[in-house]
């Protein structure tokens, strides 16, 4: 899977943009995927603190990671109050 392929996905789940992010800068995001340099990382968000870091070498197996954690978080889907 790819980060186009991700972002379809979660687009057809129906979970918010803004639950999100690709990017490792400062987001509101309550889930981040990034590219670094030594491979691909994957955490959760409490406030400003990341949580459930993991890092993995390809960007397939991070993208399947990051698909189970907001399939198991019912707060990011649209229309959902909590969050």
């Amino acid at each position: 899977m790819t980060i186009a392929d991700l972002k379809a996905k979660l687009a057809e789940r129906g979970v918010r943009a803004d639950a999100y992010s690709f990017s490792a800068s400062p987001s509101t995001s309550r889930y981040v995927l990034s590219k670094e340099t030594y491979g691909w990382i994957v955490y959760s968000t409490l406030g400003d603190m990341p949580t459930r870091e993991r890092m993995f070498p390809d960007e397939s197996a991070a993208c399947e990671f990051m698909l189970s954690l907001i399939e198991g978080d019912p707060t990011v889907m649209s229309g959902s109050s909590a969050g």
